[in-house]
């Protein structure tokens, strides 16, 4: 495999695209920065209060995306809400005669999300209004990402779709041998695609062409490869955890449960230090990020879909019991809990010392310090 190339003006870029969310108060894709990290450094305050509930929507499966004051949340029945972030009040709504499974996205004033029906959708934040579609060959399932002015979303029929964020055009397409379930990882001018078909797919950005050859990973995965520095972190179906160096082209180390193989269905949240996994077995796992070697591990009352997400020291994960688990995250205990009727299924989004839930119940909440 050959290393690929790097400079130091790309890894100021990955430096940036890393910590975008803790310089401007945002959370605005899926895993709250460009290369998926699903962590912030801002901790959250020490005592989590409800400072409001928003309760007129269908039920939520997706990540909801914070920019500028406002959140946007989009449930299964094609309703998309734009509410205040300080009080939750409704801005604006608008519904499309179809479903959300993924997270919408934000670049600039332009939101854009994709439904099961393989449609894309790029809406102004002003007001909701359609700028352009985009018709996909199958389900989207994730998030979209951004390459400077391109929108990169993925689908169910294995492909990579590059488009122009002014007008949906195709700037290219990348073609997998399975289906994509994942978000395409940013980090300077490559993508990381972890599919069905085994592999971790690097591809250039520019061209839209393979940077290098895939890099084996066992078994299907549909999670997000989160990024930091040279490394890039995925989960498997087959019970891995893997830790690739993107720039040598190299696995760098693997992770499996000493006791008993997991499943991972969901992404892994990542700092220059630590790396947190859940697993359907329940188990919650920190990792060294240089080494693999297990930190901690706890478990939960029942399976967590949704993936971890990380703030200052703390860890959080929502679960499909209903509950959002906080851990501290050098040891791993459980510092406080919520539970909620109904199942957990998205991962929550953190701005702003707020932490924005969304529910199977159509509830999107949000916790902070008492005002």
């Amino acid at each position: 495999m050959q290393p690929l190339k790097t400079d130091g003006i790309l890894l100021a870029s990955l430096l940036c695209v890393a910590t975008v969310s803790n310089c401007l108060a945002q959370w605005p894709v899926q895993r709250g920065n460009l290369a998926a990290t699903g962590a912030v450094e801002t901790a959250l305050p020490e005592t989590l209060s409800l400072l409001w509930d928003f309760a007129d929507a269908a039920a939520f499966e997706a990540t909801p995306v914070i920019d500028a004051g406002r959140i946007y949340a989009a449930d299964t029945e094609g309703n998309v809400f734009c509410l205040n972030l300080a009080d939750g009040k409704l801005i604006w709504k608008v519904s499309i005669d179809t479903g959300f499974l993924a997270a919408p996205a934000i670049q600039g004033d332009t939101l854009v999300l994709g439904d099961y029906d393989g449609m894309v959708y790029a809406l102004s934040t002003a007001d909701g209004s359609q700028r352009w579609k985009f018709e996909a060959d199958g389900q989207i399932d994730s998030g979209a990402m951004f390459h400077g002015e391109k929108v990169l979303i993925t689908s169910e029929a294995g492909k990579l779709h590059a488009l122009k964020l002014t007008d949906g055009s195709v700037v290219w397409e990348y073609e997998t041998a399975d289906q994509i379930r994942c978000s395409a990882t940013v980090a300077g001018d490559r993508t990381f695609l972890g599919g069905c078909d085994s592999q971790l797919h690097v591809v250039d950005l520019n061209t839209g062409k393979k940077a290098s050859a895939p890099m084996p990973l066992e078994s299907p995965t549909n999670s997000t490869p989160a990024v930091v520095g040279p490394l890039a972190f995925l989960p498997t179906y087959g019970g891995h955890v893997f830790a690739f160096d993107w720039q040598k082209g190299t696995r760098k180390w693997t992770y499996e449960d000493p006791e008993k193989s997991q499943e991972y269905r969901s992404s892994a949240a990542a700092t220059d230090k630590v790396v947190v996994v859940s697993s359907q077995g329940k188990r919650v796992t920190a990792l060294d990020t240089s080494s693999g070697k297990q930190l901690w591990q706890t478990t939960v009352r029942r399976r967590a879909d949704a993936s971890p997400v990380i703030a200052g020291d703390s860890v959080l994960l929502a679960a499909t019991d209903g509950r959002l688990y906080r851990f501290n995250l050098h040891d791993g205990k459980q510092t406080w809990q919520y539970e909620v009727k109904g199942a957990l299924l998205a991962s929550p989004a953190i701005a702003d010392g707020k932490l924005i839930l969304t529910t199977e119940e159509g509830h999107v909440l949000c916790f902070g310090g008492k005002q």
